[in-house]
């Protein structure tokens, strides 16, 4: 029984610093998590019961729990040098019996259902109570080790490119070019002969950068070669493309100790987003779901527009 009740407060508590981070930058915002928490207590079994002399306060015939009063007075002190005064007291109950009015008329307003903004917040607020419950334990120096053997290329110090780019929409420009680069050009000549325009991004850029200038395709392309090496044509934008690249700096592999802190953090991600998504899982599993539509053919109304 003991260790029932230490898990239940321990949910308890995970539930409340779930809900902390959350903007209070309205009252129906705060009521509307204030009545999440209290949903989720009942669903996990941490909701106080119906033993008046538990209470400190009866709201509407809902009971305000001796738990919930001793722990607002904590929270009181923690930022207190000296002991709480009757009045202080005072106002830690008058603060629970203002929050129980207001998660009971937003539940009344439906709230949670008719307000997009409260929906909005409900649901991160869940997943952030849901990650709570269920999410990672602390890795092993195994785990970490393993997960850096298999994702190095993660942990890998950035790459910095230097390109020259050479483009046209006129395809016997690109003809002209090719031509003069077979017989022997350098890059800068056979794009003058050509007549082709300089479309070059700054130097040392990252890699993610450089799509900017030259499209997906390009980008794969740039990822593999060597310097000096010269790819094209590829299709950008309106026109074809040549580039040349001049240099390639970082992009080596870190030691295991130099990105661990990276390691320990992608680990974390990666279970936190695997036990959301069993979260999830399990309440479609629990759930009556009915698709009235079949997405992939459904068509798509479009809005009309205001006069």
């Amino acid at each position: 029984m003991t260790s029932a009740l230490l898990s239940t407060d321990k949910k308890a508590k995970m539930i409340q610093n779930a809900l902390k981070q959350v903007p209070a930058s309205a009252w129906y915002v705060i009521a509307a998590l204030i009545a999440l928490a209290a949903a989720l207590a009942s669903a996990l079994g941490v909701a106080p019961g119906v033993d008046r002399r538990m209470a400190v306060a009866v709201v509407n015939e809902d009971i305000i729990p001796r738990t919930e009063y001793e722990r607002a007075l904590s929270a009181m002190q923690a930022g207190l040098s000296r002991e709480l005064t009757a009045e202080d007291r005072a106002r830690a109950l008058e603060i629970l019996i203002n929050e129980e009015l207001i998660v009971q008329r937003a539940l009344d307003l439906d709230m949670a259902q008719t307000d997009r903004q409260t929906r909005k917040t409900l649901i991160q607020a869940m997943i952030r109570t849901s990650l709570a419950l269920d999410g990672p334990l602390e890795p092993s120096e195994a785990d970490l080790r393993a997960l850096y053997e298999a994702e190095q290329g993660l942990f890998s110090s950035p790459a910095f490119f230097t390109v020259r780019i050479a483009g046209t929409p006129d395809a016997s420009k690109i003809d002209v070019f090719r031509e003069n680069m077979q017989a022997g050009s350098r890059f800068e000549d056979a794009v003058s002969a050509a007549g082709m325009e300089d479309f070059s991004p700054p130097p040392d850029l990252p890699l993610g950068k450089l799509s900017d200038y030259t499209g997906a395709a390009g980008l794969q392309a740039v990822n593999n070669m060597v310097t000096g090496d010269i790819a094209g044509p590829f299709s950008y934008a309106d026109r074809q493309i040549y580039i040349w690249l001049q240099r390639r700096t970082g992009g080596g592999t870190l030691s295991f100790d130099a990105v661990r802190d990276q390691v320990d953090a992608e680990w974390r991600r990666r279970q936190e987003e695997q036990a959301f998504s069993d979260y999830i899982q399990r309440l479609r599993q629990r759930a009556h779901i009915e698709e009235l539509i079949d997405p992939a053919s459904d068509p798509v109304r479009e809005t009309a527009s205001a006069p």
